[in-house]
């Protein structure tokens, strides 16, 4: 069938020649061939209808089938609208900061007092710092081996000596030498006398060996006559004449007649000669060495026995002072290729327990805070001991010890205060109640939160909150 349009209306308005349609056919189609316009008002088409719900319907004139499309809009229709959406999203957050600015600038309220922008919580929150002081001192405590408890009267605390000792040995060879000088080689000579008159045979008479060693008689004898039908016989203690070995004459070296008839030799060895030669023999050096290389070990074997002599909680007074002592079997300058050294470290030192020294400091500054600061301030967490150290040492184990200790104590307010501030602040502007707070006793700072929108504290105290932060 031809669609009859009334003359009002343009051909565009249905049929958008250039365009692509928006609407989707309900089911697929074949090309759509041209249409044939009747420009008789023969069937008139109804404006209501075409323009329902800004949609329109329209024929299929090969099917008489109906189409929905979505109304076109031509581009300036669009950008108006982007145009609007823009000043939208700019004007929205300048009119709500300018409600939330303007009563802090210009000092004029767009609500009534105390009243929050619509949904905003009513409460006013007031944080108050407290006026804290830093109080710190050091106190001299007497630690004495004589008390076994803590007096804080007398600011006494008990100490004791712990004790250890290590001893090791080495065996080195021995760096010293010595020239030892030759020694002469003695024995005796046997005079025989064949004559019946005595002979007397004078000390420091020489004879020679037959090896060409000279041998001396020390002492005078007298050799008697033969008697009896034996030769008289006598001895005499000698000595050979040049020191070394080549003395030790054998038997019978010397076997000659002498002084006036007398026959003289050597029944027995000459002995004890001996040629100059060097010796090892033990130095200082040798004893030192040993004990410069055991003293180090031995301080930390020390030192650990000390350690495990400890309490819990007890320290040392000061560092260990380790005293040596070596010893040897064979003393100094003795003859000896090797020696053996003995190294023994002991040590002696004064322990005190650290936290009852900490403990009593820190009563003794309680003391002190509250006679000073009253009962307005209390202590905040705990106190801080700092590393005590000795002063001074006495005599007996006593010693005296510096101990520093740190506390903060902070203004403690009360719930009765906070309840009179309320009163006296509330509907005040920020201005007024930062004035009228930090002129408080004990206030270090302020800090206040009013509700969303306003520049007032609430008129009901229920509405403020104050806490001490």
């Amino acid at each position: 069938p031809i669609v009859s349009l009334d003359n009002n209306l343009a051909t565009e308005e249905i049929f958008p020649p250039v365009r692509r349609p928006l609407s989707t056919p309900l089911q697929p189609e074949a090309p759509v061939p041209m249409l044939l316009v009747e420009q008789q008002r023969h069937r008139a088409a109804s404006n209501e209808a075409l323009v329902r719900g800004r949609q329109r319907n329209t024929d299929d004139i090969r099917k008489n089938r109906l189409r929905t499309t979505e109304p076109i809009y031509s581009q300036q229709g669009r950008r108006k609208r982007f145009t609007l959406s823009i000043l939208a999203v700019v004007l929205v957050p300048i009119v709500l900061l300018s409600l939330l600015v303007a009563p802090r600038l210009l000092g004029i309220s767009l609500f009534p007092v105390g009243v929050p922008l619509l949904g905003a919580d009513p409460t006013a929150t007031v944080s108050i710092t407290p006026l804290a002081k830093n109080i710190n001192d050091a106190y001299i405590l007497t630690a004495s081996p004589q008390v076994s408890t803590s007096d804080v009267t007398t600011r006494v605390i008990p100490d004791r000596t712990v004790s250890g000792s290590v001893t090791n040995s080495r065996t080195v060879p021995t760096n010293g030498t010595s020239l030892v000088p030759g020694v002469q080689a003695r024995g005796y000579l046997l005079f025989v006398n064949g004559s019946n008159s005595p002979i007397t045979v004078p000390a420091g008479i020489t004879f020679t060996t037959t090896l060409g060693v000279s041998v001396q008689t020390t002492q005078t004898v007298e050799v008697p006559g033969h008697q009896n039908g034996q030769n008289g016989t006598m001895t005499s203690s000698s000595v050979v004449l040049n020191t070394g070995s080549a003395g030790n004459i054998p038997v019978n070296a010397l076997a000659r007649k002498c002084c006036h008839g007398l026959f003289v030799s050597n029944p027995d060895q000459f002995t004890g000669g001996a040629d100059a030669h060097l010796v090892h023999v033990v130095v200082q050096s040798d004893i030192d060495g040993v004990r410069n290389q055991l003293s180090s070990a031995l301080q930390q074997q020390v030192l650990k026995q000390l350690l495990s002599k400890m309490a819990p909680g007890e320290v040392m007074a000061q560092q260990p002072v380790y005293t040596t002592a070596a010893s040897s079997d064979n003393p100094v300058g003795s003859q000896a290729n090797q020696v053996t050294v003995q190294v023994t470290v002991s040590s002696n030192v004064i322990v005190y327990n650290h936290t009852v020294a900490g403990a009593l400091a820190m009563q003794l500054l309680h003391e002190q805070a509250s006679q000073t600061l009253g009962t307005s301030y209390q202590q905040r967490g705990t106190a801080t001991v700092g590393v005590p150290h000795v002063v001074q040492q006495g005599k007996n184990g006593v010693i005296y010890l510096s101990v520093p200790v740190r506390e903060v104590w902070v203004y403690s307010f009360s719930a009765q205060q906070f309840s009179q501030w309320k009163q006296s602040i509330r509907g005040m502007t920020l201005d007024a109640a930062l004035v009228y707070l930090n002129a408080q006793k004990g206030v270090e700072a302020v800090q206040i939160h009013l509700p969303f929108g306003t520049d007032h504290f609430p008129t009901t105290v229920d509405q403020i909150t104050i806490l001490a932060v």
